[in-house]
């Protein structure tokens, strides 16, 4: 089977494509480019602004005039946060919310066999657990990312996230760990730590700089580690302090900052 994948949107969607390529070919399928003959095309979706969701749905009607034979497949952000009648409207094969994408391959392999479209869109407030999506390898060798969250709690005026990827829910300690040790003996020297909130890392008592200092102690001592996004109200005396440190975690932050005016601030929940 020939598929291709399309991304939109941010950094952990980016992520979630890496991991379902990786499953897909461990399981014999070839990947192609969306522009190529194909069995099934993948469309992993955005939603976070009005913007966004027109840009996700432009993107599918594109795909399946210029794939009439294959097999659309809907993932992600704007399928989650669609109502029941858009989601119809879209006409597709299969669609995967922000639950249940480490099926894909599964239900993908389903579709193949019974061609039996399925929506698999489930209430968002059902989502409590992190859904593990480990990436194994990278084809490069020096940099990997590592999932660690998912899911915000901030509701911000103008982003559907909360919506559409639900709570915030974190990977174990012990999985972060023990991911990171795998990535290291592949021979990445960089992880990159990455979520939706990252800085809202918690599992159990264990913060962000609580297992950035874990993840030191336990990798080997090559391994530095990234911070994928932060927000300043999460960067504390703690992680400031481990970061002086050690040059093991990159010493630069990427910080957003949608206004520098309070009212405003106040007006998007900020």
């Amino acid at each position: 089977m020939r598929f291709s994948i399309t991304t939109l949107g941010c950094k952990v969607n980016s992520y979630e494509s890496n991991y379902y390529k990786e499953q897909l070919e461990k399981h014999g399928h070839q990947l192609v480019e969306s522009t190529d003959p194909c069995d099934v095309c993948i469309i992993n979706t955005c939603t976070v602004t009005n913007t966004a969701a027109a840009k996700s749905r432009q993107k599918i009607h594109s795909l399946k005039k210029s794939h009439p034979n294959a097999l659309i497949v809907v993932v992600g952000c704007y399928v989650q946060h669609a109502n029941q009648t858009e989601r119809e409207n879209l006409d597709v094969d299969l669609i995967i919310g922000a639950n249940h994408k480490n099926e894909l391959v599964q239900r993908i392999e389903e579709l193949l066999k019974e061609h039996v479209r399925k929506d698999l869109v489930e209430d968002i407030r059902n989502f409590t657990s992190f859904e593990e999506m480990p990436i194994h390898v990278y084809e490069s060798k020096h940099r990997a990312f590592l999932k660690i969250e998912d899911g915000c709690n901030q509701f911000c005026s103008y982003c559907a996230i909360p919506y559409a990827r639900g709570r915030q829910r974190s990977l174990s300690k012990e999985k972060v760990i023990e991911i990171a040790q795998s990535l290291s003996d592949k021979g990445h020297y960089e992880i990159v730590l990455t979520g939706i909130h990252t800085g809202r890392y918690q599992d159990g008592d264990t913060t962000l700089a609580k297992l950035l200092k874990e993840l030191l102690e336990k990798t080997n001592e090559r391994v530095q580690y990234r911070i994928s996004s932060i927000e300043i109200t999460e960067v504390d005396d703690e992680l400031i302090e481990l970061m002086k440190q050690t040059t093991r975690i990159c010493h630069h932050l990427h910080i957003p900052i949608q206004s520098g005016c309070n009212e405003t601030l106040q007006r998007m929940n900020r």
